[in-house]
């Protein structure tokens, strides 16, 4: 199972080397030691570099429970990505996830966010590209203004 904190990711499973204790897995040190302390994680830390996840924390399936329940008690905020505190690399892997997810629901039920934020990218890529010409040509720009031109360049 992976979590999604605020402050880093953790994967979260049956420990691979005592089958009644758990695992609670990290790629990121700073962020298992940032978890731990906010969340009050006890157990074994082991540190296996050149693996896929450098850190784990080894406890029980209580630790976990409680690990996860203080997780969903904290939320405060609507929108997850914009609450990241573990960094700009943090942030670009949920972003990442993000757009995974929405093409998944894309392929599964035939559409989803993604359109609708490709359609918004397109949308500011032109009005920043109207702003630029109009800035080369010494003209000063707006939205009334490149409307208008739009709809001239564009008669029938």
């Amino acid at each position: 199972m992976w979590i999604f904190t605020t402050q880093g990711l953790a994967s979260i499973t049956v420990s691979t080397d005592d089958a009644s204790k758990m695992q609670i897995r990290f790629r990121v040190p700073a962020e298992m030691r940032a978890i731990q302390k906010t969340y009050g994680i006890r157990g074994k830390i082991i540190e296996t570099a050149g693996t896929d996840y450098p850190c784990r924390i080894i406890t029980t399936r209580l630790q976990v429970i409680r690990f996860v329940t203080k997780v969903v008690a904290a939320i405060a905020y609507n929108n997850f990505k914009a609450a990241n505190k573990a960094g700009e690399s943090y942030g670009h892997t949920c972003h990442d996830v993000w757009r995974a997810g929405a093409e998944h629901q894309r392929r599964t039920i035939g559409y989803g966010p993604y359109e609708m934020a490709i359609d918004a990218i397109t949308a500011a890529e032109h009005q920043h590209r109207a702003e630029w010409e109009a800035w080369e040509r010494g003209e000063e720009w707006n939205q009334e203004s490149a409307w208008l031109n739009n709809a001239n360049t564009h008669k029938p």
